[in-house]
């Protein structure tokens, strides 16, 4: 297992290396800087925590330490539990989009990320993908408070790629309806979407944080009704 962890090490550098390689290229080619810089702090917290769970002796328990002073805890809103440190709840509206409950959860996030990522930096510019990556993890986490009764640990970008996700659908509506193409696929996208969330919430048996992903959504509508003008 510590064999594997390395060569995973390795693989990891390496495809980061990849990603950083594109950033060299004309910026059609190119993946938006912070947000590879963004996604590679993710991997970096995803690794240690993989390493974490080999259940070494000498291996430190990572991923609870940091799902301890860094995921969302509805419990430290509603003074149900005691923060580790003063800003907790406030620092876990970002620190929990940074972490996963493990490698798949992360690939399949930084995957999504990269690809509408990549879409919103050719039609506005670097910090605005960076914006709405905030800006959708901390609305995501908000409703998640809102919404949700569970008391366990939320982690997890989903809310980002929600976010990123809602301005794509948001751009495609409105160029639709300025060119007075038909609004089915984007109507059919939202409702598959919805499906989706419910599927693997009966799944998960209510493991998956959808008002999360409700609040990322509404997040990317926000930001492109009022800070992008991209059609």
């Amino acid at each position: 297992m510590v064999l594997f962890c390395i060569l995973l090490r390795e693989y990891e550098v390496s495809m980061l290396g990849k990603l950083v390689d594109k950033l060299s290229k004309n910026r059609s080619d190119r993946l938006p800087p912070p947000l590879v810089y963004l996604v590679i702090i993710m991997a970096f917290f995803e690794f240690s925590s993989s390493i974490g769970d080999l259940s070494v002796s000498w291996v430190p328990p990572i991923r609870g330490f940091l799902f301890a002073y860094g995921a969302f805890w509805n419990g430290l809103l509603s003074d149900e539990l005691i923060p580790n440190f003063g800003l907790q709840p406030y620092s876990m509206f970002i620190t929990h989009v940074f972490l996963h409950g493990g490698f798949i959860h992360f690939v399949m996030n930084a995957v999504v990320l990269l690809s509408l990522g990549k879409i919103i930096y050719l039609k506005t510019n670097h910090w605005s993908v960076v914006f709405l990556f905030i800006f959708s993890g901390v609305l995501g986490g908000l409703s998640f408070f809102l919404l949700s009764k569970n008391q366990g640990p939320m982690i997890g970008a989903s809310g980002s790629v929600f976010g990123f996700l809602g301005l794509w659908q948001f751009w495609d509506f409105k160029r639709r309806l300025h060119a007075g193409y038909s609004l089915k696929p984007v109507f059919s996208t939202i409702l598959g979407l919805v499906i989706v969330n419910v599927i693997l919430a009966f799944m998960l048996g209510g493991g998956l944080a959808w008002e999360a992903h409700l609040g990322g959504f509404v997040a990317g509508v926000i930001f492109g009704v009022f800070g992008s003008r991209s059609v």
